[in-house]
């Protein structure tokens, strides 16, 4: 999958700024961030992603999730050291990364 647009949601400033630098050199160049599900919500109202990389954001990576419904967006994933948010991806359909573990994973999987 060719990703022009990232969006990667993060609470966590640390992880927000590490893990952009990592994706604009590994996946594409053009990778915003939003601090929470809020803020994420407003900018993919404004322009549609590629590819959408969450954190689980206490539980609100699943509200964000279900307010994306009939928004027009690419891939959904989730990127959490939080386990029990697996079981629950896999219920709705999103896949599911764990963070810092699968970081590679998931960056050859949707790497240029």
């Amino acid at each position: 999958m060719k990703v022009s647009s990232l969006l990667y949601v993060e609470d966590d400033k640390a992880w927000r700024e590490t893990i952009q630098r990592q994706f604009s050199s590994a996946i594409c160049q053009n990778v915003e961030t939003a601090e929470d599900y809020l803020s994420a919500l407003e900018m993919i109202q404004r322009r549609k992603y590629d590819l959408i990389v969450m954190d689980g954001l206490e539980g609100d990576c699943f509200v964000l999730n279900k307010e994306l419904q009939g928004m027009p967006h690419g891939d959904v994933v989730i990127f959490s050291g939080d386990d029990r948010n697996k079981g629950r991806a896999e219920k709705v359909g999103i896949p599911f990364f764990k963070k810092p573990n699968d970081l590679d994973r998931l960056i050859e999987t949707y790497k240029d």
